[in-house]
């Protein structure tokens, strides 16, 4: 129902419909997409026009497969989307299914912060968890975090809850890292250019 993406991404409106089955003849492969209707709100199905606004949809009508992709998105694209078929005797909008999609211009900034209850003052010696966060858009392909890193602190793994990009750094303390400010970026990889946003933390070692 609601689609946040990043200008210059992509973007899938996943969609499946129902017919009766008098209807399922119409369904020809023949049948395109294109966009319709007021400022191109309309997912359409059609055998009379296509257009290059929603290029590559994955369309199986066979499978009541309507899915999607809009390349290249920009605040034009905002608004609701709902999905139409005509194809012969086979008219039908589908006005109570409605997508939103919101196009964002810049990422969402992660957040870097100590894990649970630590103090920003560490002791050296003792073990230090950074953790960092970040909301995801829909794109493809899905954005990677990257820590600022010294030689004496190895690189975390990364991991996905939902929408929810995470990547944890774990390390012993000691007198070196001292007003080292780590940095975590999050970057997303577009057709035309790289899109990136960032936190950082400054730690600081008590002896």
């Amino acid at each position: 129902e609601k689609i946040e993406a990043l200008s210059g991404s992509c973007v899938i409106i996943e969609c499946t419909f129902e017919i009766e089955d008098k209807y399922d003849l119409d369904l020809t492969e023949r049948v395109l997409l294109q966009g319709c209707g007021s400022k191109m709100k309309i997912m359409c199905l059609t055998g009379v026009h296509s257009s290059n606004h929603f290029k590559g949809a994955t369309v199986k009508l066979h499978e009541k497969n309507c899915t999607t992709t809009i390349y290249n998105v920009s605040s034009n694209h905002n608004g609701k989307y709902h999905f139409r078929i005509e194809s012969g005797d086979l008219k039908y909008s589908y006005k109570l299914n409605t997508s939103t999609v919101n196009v964002f211009e810049s990422p969402p900034k992660p957040t870097v912060k100590l894990y649970e209850d630590q103090d920003q003052a560490v002791l050296e010696g003792s073990s230090v968890s950074l953790r960092c966060s970040a909301e995801t858009l829909r794109s493809s392909p899905p954005p990677t975090l990257r820590w600022s890193l010294t030689p004496r602190i190895p690189l975390s793994e990364s991991s996905r809850q939902q929408e929810l990009l995470i990547s944890d750094l774990n390390f012993t303390a000691t007198h070196r890292h001292h007003r080292v400010t780590l940095t975590c970026t999050i970057t997303y990889q577009l057709q035309y250019k790289n899109k990136t946003a960032q936190d950082n933390i400054t730690l600081h070692v008590q002896c």
